[in-house]
C-alpha cells in the first residue's frame, strides 16, 4: 500500500528547475529579507530599551511589536518555497517553450 507521503514525493519528483538563476535569486532574496527583518526587530527592541525610562515600558513595547516581526519570520520559508515552485519549477514535460508547443500543434493541423 502506498501512503500519502509517497504520492507527495512522486509529485515532487515530476518537478524540475526550469531556470536555476531565477530559483537562486528567489531563494537568496528571501534569505536576505529574513535576516533584515530579524535585524530590524533587534534594533527596535534596543531602541525601546534605550529610550524608555523604566524597564516595563520597553518590555511592553517589545511585546506589542513582537507578533508583527515574528509572523513574517515564521511564514518566510514557506513563501520562499512556494515562490520557487510557482515561478521556477515545472514538470519535465513542460521544459519546452510555450511558443514551441504552439508551433508544433500548428504543424500537425
Amino acid at each position: 500500500m502506498r501512503g500519502k507521503g509517497t504520492e507527495a514525493e512522486a509529485k515532487e519528483e515530476k518537478l524540475a528547475v526550469a531556470n536555476p538563476k531565477l530559483a537562486t535569486l528567489i531563494y537568496h532574496s528571501f534569505n536576505i529579507a529574513f535576516v533584515l527583518v530579524a535585524i530590524l526587530y533587534i534594533v527596535h527592541v534596543v531602541v525601546y530599551y534605550n529610550s524608555s525610562e523604566v524597564w516595563w515600558q520597553a518590555f511592553l513595547a517589545a511585546a506589542i511589536i513582537s507578533p508583527l516581526f515574528i509572523a513574517p519570520l515564521y511564514y518566510m520559508p514557506m513563501l520562499r518555497d512556494f515562490f520557487v515552485k510557482e515561478y521556477d519549477m515545472g514538470s519535465h514535460d513542460n521544459h519546452g517553450s510555450f511558443l514551441g508547443s504552439k508551433l508544433l500543434a500548428s504543424e500537425k493541423a
